[in-house]
């Protein structure tokens, strides 16, 4: 048990900064992606209602979004699910 307990103890120290790598380069991704979602007010609530669409709160900020780029009947679309 002795030689087979050193290989694994020695197995499992070199898979630690593969692992590391995995993780650093998985959440890169996500935060770059994440990023994209960040540029505009717009596309921040957008994808906000894509993960909470029944949130009146993300829906009366993308309506007030839309209310300050002149786009009434969207502005007016999310205000009604809003307030329902």
């Amino acid at each position: 048990a002795g030689p087979l307990r050193l290989f694994l103890r020695f197995a499992a120290r070199a898979a630690q900064p593969v692992l590391l790598l995995v993780l650093v380069v998985g959440y890169s991704r996500l935060t770059w992606k994440r990023s994209g979602e960040w540029r505009s007010t717009s596309s921040l609530f957008l994808s906000a209602v894509k993960v909470c669409p029944r949130s009146a709160k993300v829906r009366y900020n993308l309506a007030h979004d839309y209310s300050a780029m002149g786009n009434l009947e969207q502005a007016r679309r999310h205000y009604q699910l809003a307030s329902s």
